[in-house]
C-alpha cells in the first residue's frame, strides 16, 4: 500500500488488472519505483489485513440467470480440459536429460499458462475470443508435440526373410528425454514384436529394427504411430510400404 496524495495514514491497495499485459522491462520498471518510494520514506508497505473469519459478516451473494451466458462456454473449457490431459501427459513422459540439464516443467508450465489464458475472466461475454486463445494454445501444444516424429523412409521396405526387421528411427528434437510407445495396427499376414516403452535422449534419435513375422509374400501398406504410454499422439503417424518375397510352408508345399 502506499500513501494517497497528501493524506497521512492513508492508505491504497495496488492491485494488476484482470488483463495483465505487462512486458517483463515494464514489470521490472514498477517493482524499483517502489522500491525507490519506499527507500526515500515516501510510502510504507505493509501487508493486507488478516481478520478472524469467524467475525467477519455473512455476505448476501446473488447470482443472476441471465449472467450464466455470459460465462465462458462450457465447449472451450471442455477442450482446454482435453488440451491440459497431453500436457500433463508430456510432462509424465519426459525426464530431465544430463547433457540438456532443464527441468520438464520448463517445457510444460508454459504450455498450461498459455491453456489457462482461453478460460480467463476477461472474456466473459466474449466467446469468440476464448476459443481464440485456446486454439493458439492448443496449436502451440501440438507443434511441441511434433518434435518427438519418426523420421520420413524414403522407397520401398523389402522383407526378404519370414522374420526380416524394419528398421525405424525416432528424433526427439525437444531439450528433455522422452519416453515413447511405436504403436501399428493389426495387418493380415505380418506381426510385429512390441518394443515396450522407449527412451529417446533429449535433441537425439534413435534408430530400432522392428522385429516382424511375415506370413505371405505380397505387398503390405503400414502406418506406423509414436504416442507416449498413455496413448497421446506425439509426431505424425508415417505410412511404411512393405515388399515380401517371403512364403510360408502351406505355400511352399502347394507349389
Amino acid at each position: 500500500s502506499s500513501s494517497q496524495g497528501s493524506l497521512p495514514n492513508s492508505t491504497s491497495v495496488l492491485v494488476p488488472p484482470r488483463r495483465w499485459n505487462m512486458r517483463a522491462d515494464d514489470l521490472r520498471s514498477l517493482l524499483s519505483g517502489m522500491q525507490q518510494l519506499d527507500a526515500e520514506g515516501y510510502i510504507k508497505p505493509t501487508a493486507l489485513p488478516n481478520p478472524d473469519p469467524s467475525a467477519l459478516p455473512q455476505a448476501d451473494l446473488t447470482y443472476p440467470v441471465g449472467a450464466s451466458a455470459d460465462e465462458i462456454p462450457q465447449p472451450v473449457l471442455d477442450e482446454i480440459a482435453r488440451q491440459n490431459y497431453k500436457v500433463g501427459d508430456l510432462f509424465r513422459s519426459s525426464s530431465r536429460d544430463p547433457a540438456a540439464d532443464l527441468d520438464p516443467r520448463a517445457l510444460t508450465t508454459p504450455l498450461r499458462d498459455g491453456l489457462l489464458r482461453g478460460a480467463s475472466s476477461a472474456w466473459r461475454g466474449n466467446p469468440e475470443t476464448a476459443w481464440h486463445w485456446t486454439h493458439v494454445a492448443s496449436d502451440t501444444l501440438g507443434e511441441v508435440l511434433s518434435r518427438v516424429r519418426l523420421d520420413e523412409f524414403s522407397g520401398k521396405i523389402t522383407l526378404t526373410a519370414s522374420n526380416a526387421p524394419i528398421p525405424l528411427t525416432v528424433t526427439n528434437d525437444l531439450p528433455v528425454t522422452i519416453s515413447v510407445v511405436l504403436r501399428m495396427p493389426a495387418t493380415a499376414g505380418i506381426e510385429t514384436k512390441d518394443l515396450g516403452v522407449i527412451r529417446v535422449p533429449a535433441q537425439g534419435r534413435r534408430h530400432f529394427r522392428l522385429e516382424t513375422e511375415v506370413h505371405r509374400a505380397g505387398q503390405f501398406t503400414v502406418d506406423v504411430d509414436v504416442t507416449t504410454k498413455e496413448g497421446t499422439k506425439l509426431g505424425a503417424p508415417k505410412r511404411l510400404q512393405l515388399q515380401s518375397y517371403t512364403y510360408d510352408p502351406f505355400t511352399v508345399g502347394l507349389t
